[in-house]
């Protein structure tokens, strides 16, 4: 999960996800999203147990999400996720649920995720770094903003990220 580059975590709709219409039932999608994350963090070569050797987590703050289509049992699901904003404690992560593989080449959407093909739901998620030992956001660490390759420009120095659009 590096900084505005895109991974793709694919997934398949299990018959435990899915409420008694047939669809998944909406609290899966946070579990889709979230895997869909850590995939991308592991991906980066710092995945959790790293971050929790260093004493650290990564712990979501806020989240916005659209549902606009239901996901259905036995669909392939591409789940695509970017980091779009960065400061020096909270990081902003955009990720949409394809029903279809991406036919585009994806760092060329810059922040448009949502507007790709077969989009049937979009989230924006605040993550914010936290010391494990004291249960308090921090900056995040040089060793994790040089695997997500974080920017070291003054604007990524703010200490807010606005996760709307």
């Amino acid at each position: 999960m590096k900084y505005l580059r895109t991974t793709i975590y694919p997934i398949h709709v299990q018959f435990e996800d899915i409420d008694f219409g047939g669809a998944v039932h909406n609290p899966n999608y946070l579990k889709y999203f979230e895997r869909a994350r850590n995939h991308g963090l592991h991906q980066s070569g710092y995945g959790h147990g790293e971050l929790l050797k260093d004493n650290l987590a990564l712990a979501v703050s806020e989240i916005r999400i659209k549902y606009l289509r239901p996901a259905l049992i036995d669909q392939d699901l591409y789940i695509l996720t970017r980091i779009t904003r960065a400061s020096r404690t909270a990081l902003r992560v955009d990720q949409v649920i394809l029903n279809q593989k991406p036919s585009v080449d994806l760092e060329s959407t810059g922040d448009h995720l949502s507007k790709l093909a077969g989009v049937i739901t979009t989230i924006q998620t605040k993550m914010v770094s936290v010391d494990i030992k004291i249960f308090r956001p921090v900056r995040f660490s040089e060793k994790l903003c040089k695997i997500l390759e974080l920017p070291e420009s003054p604007e990524a120095g703010r200490d807010n990220v606005d996760i709307s659009e």
